[in-house]
């Protein structure tokens, strides 16, 4: 998943974690179950 909103890169920085599961919503349909498996680049969001 790319975050496209800068602003929310330090948002997910502070809860995102190995193992974490959810799901890729379309409007109001789950499209799609995923789970963390690498955080890569979210090194540069400032907390």
């Amino acid at each position: 998943m790319y975050i496209l909103n800068a602003d929310m890169r330090t948002e997910h920085a502070k809860r995102i974690q190995l193992g974490t599961k959810g799901y890729f919503v379309e409007g109001p349909r789950k499209t799609a179950i995923c789970e963390v498996v690498a955080i890569l680049a979210l090194a540069d969001a400032e907390p």
